[in-house]
Parts: structure tokens; C-alpha cells; sequence
């Protein structure tokens, strides 16, 4: 029994001697800065919490109430300690008047480990001096009073007073030293040689960058810091030779035009003024370089306008230059077709030959006509060729050419037909005579109301002497030389007939 109350009583004190241990850490709280101009973020670091305890954390005016009862920047917030017992958190300084110039205390409790820790920080008060400002720029200052009870024997000021700092060739000039009070607000101008104008809205409050000048604001109160208000030493944008204008032909290639500017971290911007009614500069999206190519210039852009905004520290516009697109010259020429006469010929509006597009555009068909496309037109004069007139082509893009249009030829060939002897018979002895209509022709093969009115017809077998014995009974017809209307439209062949001479009868009595 007594050993176990000893071992209990041991456990016990050891278990004690943890937890004291455990609670008797220092807990701390931290701000990265001392000093913070209004607006500007506090980042609140602490050490030695319990792990996974809340931390209550507040921010107050010390020595004087201030806003702290009134203003939700002075509520309680909470942070959770992690594993290891750290804590983290932030606080953004006010932009009211009531912080400027104050002291500010940062305490912080662990809900659970009941540790204590706080630390102060300040917004100081602000007055203005000025050095480093490059030649021919000026820096003008305003601060504006406030209604504050008086400090040090300082007079009550309630004003609002433009402090004009100018510095040439290099040198340095310095404000009049005023008392900022509690509620001082500030805003400042700078106008560099150039006569461009920045607001203290267009840079940053902080620490100054590379090459940079600022203009220092110090407080004349005992223990306060200064806020710096500074601007990158910039030369101005100058674009140094004019843009040309440009005239090409369609589809030559790319058109350029192109500027050579000189300042401190140029950026450009390309913009097109068009032709059309009530047309405004406007700008062309990714032309952002010192040279903007048109990259196929049509004869629709013909009159556009470009010019380029170059900026930096101040901007700069060149001069608008014109471009000019003349038409491309593009030929479309007929082909050449034939017939025979008497048919008809029906274009398409494809039998054409086109020389000179580019750029993929195209003509989908051509009106065509010819006199010699009809049934009726002649191999004989005005025949036999007949101009094929191209003209009105559809397609796309064509706008962009001046079109000539070349005439293809027609040609009417004869038409073939075969005039074809009759056959006759006769008695030997009698004698044929031929009226020079004893012919046939196929039916059709003699168009447009032309006629063969006769043809001269021969045969050895028409005498009357013309035997059945050898060489008869049988003697070609031979026809030639027709006679009729239209007939040089035509390729006549002759066909022989056949005579056959019969055996006359007698009776020997």
C-alpha cells in the first residue's frame, strides 16, 4: 500500500511539473514594421501559445482613447495558434484621421494558456522636404489641416496650405517646415520636364525603388518617422520619324508601318480610323509593337487611316498615315469552242480561263454569249467564226481587281449530208433526160428552211444506145453540182443511183 501511494504521489508531481512547465512559456506578439502609412497593412507574427488555442488580438490608441470605442478597427479578432504554437495574423492601418500620428497597442491572449504578450507600433505625423528632383520638374505639395488641440506650444492651425517645391538643373530645394497635427492629410503633383502630370494616385507610398527620387515627408514632432512619396526618374516617349503612307496593289503581300521611339518603358498601341460614316479611332487588338503590318490589305480598306499611341512616363501620338490598296488586274478570257452548223450552243459560264487571282479568291462563273451560239448562225458570212463576249464574273473577292475581259472564238463547222442519186430504169434504145430533181436527202439533214432546189445528174446508161449486154444492163446515176439556198453551210457527198437499161421487145413475124 505504501509503495503504491508512493508511486501515485510521484506520478502526480511529475504530471504538476508538466503543466507548470507548459504555462510558464513567454508568448510574444510582433508587427513586421514599427511604422505604417494609413491604408497600408500591419503583418502580426507571435510565439510560445498553446497549441490550437484561440488568440484574442486587439489594436487600441495608447495613452488616449481615440476612436477605439467607436470604430470597428479597434474590435477584437482571433487567431489559432498551429502545432508548433505560432501565430499569425494581419491589420490594416485606417485611412481616418484619428490614426495619423498615434500610438498604437497590439495586445494578444491565449483563451486557454491565459498568456499575455502586446507590443506598440505608430502612423506618424508628416511634413514635406524635397531633394533629388531632375532638372526642369516641379513638385507640388498640399497638406491640409486639421482642428487639433495645440502640442509642444505649437499653435492651432486650421488651414489648407499648397507647399510648392521647384527644382532645376539638378539641385534640391526644401519645404517650409510645418507641423503636421493628428488629422493631417496629404496629396502631392508632380509635373516632370516634359510638362506631363502625375497624381500622387498614379505611384506608390514605400521604399524607394532602383533609380528612383522621392520627395521625403518628415514630421516635426518629437519621435515620429517619415512616409516617402516617390516617382521613377522616367524619360518621356518621343517618336522620331513620321509614319509614311502606303500605297500597294492588291495582293502584293504585307503592307508595315512602323515608328522609332525612344523613353523609358515604351508601350504601344496600334489604332484604325476606317472610311466609313461616323467612323472613330479605335484600336486594333494585339498591336502592341513599334511596327503594325497589314497583313492582306484589300481594296476595301483602300483610305484607312493608322496611327500608334506610344506611352510611359507621358504618351505621345503619331501622325495618321493613309493607306492606299489599288485594284489587281485579273483577265478572264473566253475559251474557244466549234459546232456544227445547225446545232445550238448553251454556255455554262465555266468555259472560261481566268489569269491573276490570289489569295484564294475565286470566280465561280462568267456570262457568256455569242451570235454564233444560235441554230441559224452560218458557216457562210458573217460566219464562220463569232466572237464568245465574256462578261459580269461572280465569285468572291473580286472587288479587288480591275477585270478585262477577252473574247474567245466560235466556230461553225459544216454540216454533213448525203444527196443520193434515184435509180431509173428505161428500154434499150430510149433515151433519158434528167430534170435534176431525181435525188433524195435524209430527212432533217437540211436546216433552217435552206433547200436543194436541183442537181445535176448523169449517167452513160441515158443514151439511147445504151445496151442490156455488157457494159450493161446497169450504169451509174451520178449525181453533182446541187443548186439551192444555204448550201455553203453545208458538206454535201454524192451518192450514185443506178440506171438499168431493160430489153426491148419485138416480135419476128
Amino acid at each position: 500500500m505504501r509503495l503504491f501511494l508512493r508511486s501515485l504521489l510521484l506520478t502526480f508531481f511529475a504530471v504538476t511539473l508538466a503543466n507548470a512547465g507548459a504555462f510558464s512559456q513567454t508568448a510574444t506578439i510582433n508587427t513586421d514594421q514599427l511604422d505604417y502609412p494609413p491604408g497600408s497593412t500591419v503583418i502580426i507574427t507571435g510565439t510560445g501559445w498553446q497549441p490550437g488555442e484561440t488568440v484574442t488580438l486587439q489594436v487600441l490608441h495608447e495613452g488616449e482613447t481615440g476612436d477605439n470605442a467607436i470604430s470597428g478597427a479597434h474590435a477584437p479578432f482571433t487567431a489559432v495558434a498551429d502545432a508548433s504554437g505560432n501565430v499569425s495574423s494581419t491589420w490594416v492601418v485606417p485611412l481616418d484621421e484619428d490614426e495619423l500620428g498615434a500610438t498604437l497597442l497590439l495586445t494578444a491572449d491565449g483563451v486557454i494558456s491565459g498568456r499575455h504578450a502586446e507590443t506598440t507600433f505608430k502612423d506618424a505625423n508628416i511634413v514635406f522636404t524635397a531633394t533629388g528632383l531632375p532638372p526642369n520638374s516641379s513638385c507640388t505639395v498640399t497638406v491640409t489641416y486639421w482642428t487639433v488641440p495645440p502640442k509642444n506650444g505649437q499653435s492651432q492651425q486650421v488651414t489648407t496650405l499648397p507647399q510648392l517645391i521647384s527644382v532645376n538643373n539638378g539641385g534640391s530645394a526644401s519645404s517650409i517646415p510645418i507641423a503636421a497635427n493628428p488629422g493631417t492629410t496629404i496629396t502631392w503633383t508632380y509635373s516632370d520636364a516634359s510638362g506631363f502630370i502625375y497624381t500622387s494616385s498614379s505611384y506608390n507610398n514605400g521604399t524607394p525603388v532602383n533609380e528612383s527620387t522621392g520627395f521625403i515627408v518628415v514630421g516635426n514632432q518629437t519621435g515620429v518617422s517619415s512616409v516617402i512619396g516617390h516617382y521613377t526618374e522616367c524619360t518621356a516617349p518621343l517618336i522620331n520619324n513620321a509614319l509614311l503612307n502606303q500605297n500597294t496593289t492588291y495582293g502584293l503581300g504585307p503592307v508595315s508601318f512602323s515608328v522609332n521611339a525612344t523613353g523609358t518603358s515604351l508601350n504601344y498601341q496600334w489604332q484604325v480610323l476606317t472610311t466609313s460614316v461616323g467612323a472613330i479611332w479605335t484600336d486594333i487588338p494585339s498591336a502592341t509593337f513599334s511596327s503594325y503590318t497589314v497583313t492582306t490589305a484589300t481594296v476595301a480598306m483602300s483610305g484607312y487611316q493608322y496611327r500608334v499611341i506610344v506611352s510611359g512616363c507621358s504618351s505621345v501620338t503619331s501622325n495618321a498615315a493613309t493607306l492606299t490598296v489599288n485594284k489587281a488586274n485579273l483577265s478572264i478570257t473566253a475559251n474557244n469552242e466549234t459546232k456544227i452548223y445547225g446545232d445550238v450552243v448553251t454556255f455554262a459560264g465555266s468555259e472560261f480561263t481566268a489569269t491573276g487571282l490570289v489569295n484564294g479568291d475565286a470566280i465561280n462563273s462568267v456570262t457568256l454569249a455569242s451570235t454564233g451560239a444560235a441554230a441559224t448562225a452560218t458557216v457562210t458570212t458573217p460566219g464562220p467564226t463569232y466572237p464568245i463576249v465574256a462578261s459580269a464574273a461572280v465569285g468572291t473577292g473580286l472587288g479587288n481587281y480591275n477585270i478585262a475581259y477577252a473574247n474567245g472564238t466560235l466556230t461553225v463547222g459544216v454540216k454533213s449530208i448525203t444527196v443520193t442519186a434515184s435509180d431509173r430504169t428505161k428500154t434499150y434504145g430510149d433515151a433519158v433526160v434528167f430534170t435534176g430533181t431525181e435525188f433524195s436527202i435524209p430527212a432533217g439533214a437540211i436546216v433552217n428552211g435552206d433547200a436543194i432546189n436541183s442537181v445535176t445528174l448523169a449517167s452513160t446508161g441515158a443514151a439511147a444506145t445504151a445496151t442490156v449486154t455488157t457494159p450493161g444492163p446497169t450504169y451509174p446515176i451520178v449525181a453533182s453540182a446541187a443548186v439551192g439556198t444555204g448550201l455553203g453551210n453545208y458538206n454535201i457527198a454524192y451518192a450514185n443511183g443506178t440506171l438499168t437499161v431493160g430489153v426491148k421487145s419485138i416480135t419476128v413475124t
